[in-house]
């Protein structure tokens, strides 16, 4: 079993750079001690159980003024916004186009999927870049035909919406029909050819293994295309046809 430590980011890294005035918050708190307690005297017959003569520290004690630095650089780190396990940056200056294979095979891995697409739309969020989100399996329409969706431009907070109604469905799935969503005139005018394509792709080839080359290709009509996949176990099987092999099945 191994174990692997999660790398940390930061929202605003410049926010980092107030770091360097540590130093200068040291020698301010050792030239300044303390100010001097104030007492208030109800009577003078309090006066007679003083001690005559005035102390006041030097200096600020070392674990007061740890602790102060200790303070001051978390906040820092908090105003710099700690990301755990951030995506990198997005590439493109156009929209974000996630592609997200939908259908049977992606059951296994859901919830690992919805993780991935609310890092994306997070990372899109702190970009200030719109998003839009094109489903590989087809839904039913009210004509009683299957239709591959395609959105309009979402903002994050509306792409998060949407993303709470997606569940995997239970047939295969019809990329070349999503291709012809995507070839539409409209939808080429909004997503341009300057946009970062996040595919999600549950690692099955629908067809032959030409076609989802050619898809993968069409994709990159669009911009520079990321492929976020399941690790090989995690992955749906598909049990082909037996075969004879002349002394046994295969």
């Amino acid at each position: 079993m191994t174990f692997g430590l999660a790398t940390l980011g930061f929202a605003v890294p410049l926010a980092l750079g107030a770091l360097v005035v540590l130093p200068v918050i040291w020698w301010l708190l050792r030239v300044n001690p303390p100010a001097p307690r104030l007492i208030q005297f109800p009577a003078v017959r309090f006066l007679f159980g003083l001690r005559r003569q005035e102390e006041t520290p030097a200096k600020t004690p070392v674990w007061l003024l740890l602790l102060r630095l200790i303070i001051a650089t978390l906040i820092i780190f908090a105003m710099a916004g700690p990301l755990v396990n951030p995506l990198p940056q997005l590439s493109g200056s156009g929209p974000l186009l996630i592609v997200i294979d939908d259908g049977w095979a992606s059951a296994m891995g859901w919830k690992e999927r919805i993780e991935t697409l609310k890092a994306l739309i997070g990372q899109a969020d702190r970009e200030d870049r719109n998003i839009i989100m094109a489903h590989a399996a087809p839904r039913p329409s009210g004509g009683g035909e299957a239709d591959v969706e395609v959105s309009n431009l979402l903002t994050p907070k509306e792409a998060n919406q949407f993303i709470q109604a997606l569940t995997p469905q239970p047939w295969r799935l019809s990329r070349q029909s999503l291709l012809e969503s995507l070839s539409r005139k409209e939808v080429q005018q909004s997503i341009g050819d300057k946009a970062l394509v996040a595919w999600l792709s549950d690692g099955l080839h629908a067809g032959a293994p030409p076609e989802t080359l050619a898809f993968a290709q069409a994709l990159k009509g669009f911009g520079q295309v990321r492929v976020y996949m399941e690790p090989p176990r995690r992955r749906a099987m598909i049990l082909l046809t037996p075969r004879n092999s002349g002394s046994s099945l295969v």
